[in-house]
């Protein structure tokens, strides 16, 4: 048996296997002899069936299940020895029909299509300068966030119509069909406040409503086509009837409140807060600034971290051998669809190969393992268990905490981090992210990066 190779493109080879009898005859004839002795037929006793026959029924299914492992064996060594470092796993090539035949042994030709993973060079991170904006938190959004709190833990009284944006109205939303209530439609009460009406026209309208009376509007243009508000705070429907539902619906108001502000007093803070926490005003404007720095801090930090992202896989050239990986992603889409299908009953669509786009991501994101890769192996970083675990912890607050961990929390986190450090396939993902925070960390550390100041407006409306 002996492999050559020959090159294709850049990173692309070819090997060619070739295989004599004297290579597979004694693995078949020994597989062979094997099966005769499970065989069960009638008029031989277990085991002593004749190879003869064994080899008649089973020969060329054994021929091609040895050859198949021994190509295997020999490509995977053939690799290990010559230090090829590959992409996935070698892909067989159409080498022409080749007759498999236990009757007439001969030999066979097998070729196999390689990716090589090719040596990349990263810039000199210490000449690298990184601006990212950083939001600057001011008095009059603490204030804001204090005037939001003691509206939500004022007080409420009845009144005729609405007074000013801050009121709040309980109303019936019907769904309309030919200026009729639609028989079977959406049909619901909610709350709101007169602030989140968008169309001013449509405001006006409603705050000149008294309870009973009616007005029909487009719900679409009244709340600013927010279909997150409309279809899950206001409507409270799936999105299957949102899509199918008329935009004209009949508002009328059940009920009309006042909110009047609470004052900042021990007794307020305890409901705010678990009594004790927040004695006074001082400490809950520290508290609201030191939240919202924590978010901004977070905000800005991702910010950093997609820009150090976006310069390693700009400035990194990396020659792929594209011919061989789009090859190599459509067979494992193939392969994938085809498990599908496998598994279900529902019908598919057909596999149409992989786009331009889609793949573009691929290889962007093959370049960042590949840079992760060097990173990790030049500098020596390690993660441990901890800074999994802690990865996992970042998530379950990202996730179910709304980004915020409170120190009271500090007890659910650690419980919920517990069971999921015990999922095998969530550990492999969270492995993962931790290796990429250790590696972001160590790039802070090289790479100069400059915060910049700048107003919440402009970060929050600025790609910087």
């Amino acid at each position: 048996m002996n492999i050559t190779q020959e090159p294709i493109t850049d990173n692309h080879i070819r090997l060619k296997v070739n295989v004599k009898p004297e290579d597979y005859l004694p693995k078949v004839e020994t597989g062979i002899r094997e099966y005769g002795k499970k065989m069960q037929m009638p008029g031989f006793r277990p085991g002593k069936v004749p190879a003869s026959l064994a080899k008649k029924m089973y020969g060329n299914q054994v021929l091609a299940d040895e050859l198949d492992k021994l190509l295997n064996q020999q490509i995977t060594d053939y690799i290990k020895e010559n230090n090829l470092n590959i992409f996935g796993q070698p892909l067989p090539y159409d080498n022409g029909i080749q007759d498999i035949n236990i009757n007439q042994p001969q030999a066979y030709e097998f070729g196999f299509e390689i990716g090589l993973v090719p040596p990349i060079e990263l810039p000199d991170l210490e000449t690298v300068n990184i601006d990212y904006n950083t939001p600057q938190i001011t008095d009059e959004m603490v204030n804001e966030e204090v005037e939001k709190l003691q509206y939500r833990y004022g007080t409420e009284d009845e009144i005729e119509q609405a007074e000013n944006e801050l009121s709040v109205m309980k109303v019936r939303f019907q769904e309309l069909e030919n200026g009729e209530p639609k028989a079977g439609g959406v049909d619901t009460v909610a709350n709101f406040a007169m602030r989140i009406v968008k169309d001013e026209e449509t405001r006006t309208s409603l705050m000149q409503l008294k309870k009973g009376e009616h007005l029909d509007i487009n719900i679409q243009d009244a709340f600013g086509h927010d279909h997150d508000l409309i279809v899950h705070n206001l409507l409270r429907i799936d999105h299957a009837i949102a899509d199918t539902m008329n935009p004209t619906f009949r508002v009328t108001p059940e009920a009309i409140k006042r909110v009047n502000k609470a004052e900042i007093n021990a007794e307020t803070l305890d409901k705010m807060f678990p009594p004790g926490t927040v004695p006074n005003e001082a400490a809950l404007r520290l508290r609201i600034f030191q939240q919202m720095q924590m978010e901004f801090d977070k905000a800005a930090h991702t910010r950093l971290e997609n820009k150090l992202f976006e310069f390693l896989t700009t400035n990194v050239n990396v020659p792929f051998p594209e011919g061989f990986l789009r090859k190599w992603v459509e067979a494992n889409q193939k392969h994938d669809h085809k498990h599908d299908e496998e598994g279900h009953d529902h019908d598919h669509d057909h596999h149409h190969g992989v786009s331009d786009e889609e793949f573009g991501k691929i290889l962007n994101r093959l370049k960042w393992d590949l840079i992760v890769d060097k990173l990790v192996k030049e500098n020596n970083i390690e993660i441990n268990v901890d800074d999994i675990r802690q990865a996992v912890k970042d998530d379950i607050v990202a996730r179910y905490l709304g980004g915020n961990a409170d120190p009271s929390m500090d007890e659910l986190v650690n419980k919920l981090a517990d069971n999921m450090m015990n999922d095998k396939e969530q550990i492999r993902r969270y492995t993962e992210q931790a290796l990429f925070d250790k590696v972001f960390e160590w790039l802070e550390t090289k790479v100069k990066v400059n915060a910049i100041p700048v107003s919440y407006h402009d970060f929050i409306h600025q790609a910087g």
